[in-house]
């Protein structure tokens, strides 16, 4: 598109009417193929059980997890803001915690979270993995777990 000089698709979203489809069927059936493929990636089950949190422990393995102001890639608590931690601990506690729901309609992922205090009342929504890593291992130590 750029080389007919297209610099943008505009919609005006102003009517409350959606986009025209040329093609309705072609594009459920466009838009089943895709979630299938993109349900049936081994990647999703990791953001689905564990949200972008599941970057945690990965990124540490790389040595790249943002530490103490960026000047290491290694942090000795991980494994306590590690997703699969996390996970464990919103199970635990239960009330208003889910490890995994939809951030908004339509989602097939599923990798918000919702983090609970200990009395199962909802803290944040949601603890993903560049808050987790900005403001725990890139700070000298979690504090709000």
């Amino acid at each position: 598109m750029a080389v007919k000089g297209l610099k943008a698709i505009v919609f005006d979203g102003a009517s409350g009417q959606k986009p025209p489809l040329v093609d309705p069927e072609a594009f459920r059936k466009a838009q089943k193929e895709f979630t299938q493929a993109l349900m049936a990636h081994p990647q999703i089950a990791i953001y689905k059980n564990y949200g972008t949190a599941g970057m945690t422990r990965m990124t540490q393995a790389f040595g790249a997890l943002p530490t103490r102001n960026f000047s290491s890639g290694q942090f000795e608590g991980a494994e306590e803001i590690s997703g699969e931690h996390l996970r464990d601990v919103m199970l635990e506690r239960g009330g208003d915690s889910n490890p995994s729901h939809a951030c908004m309609p339509g989602c097939t992922i599923q990798c918000s979270n919702i983090f609970a205090d200990k009395n199962g009342k909802m803290t944040v929504s949601p603890l993903e993995y560049e808050t987790i890593s900005l403001m725990g291992s890139n700070w000298a130590s979690p504090t709000w777990i």
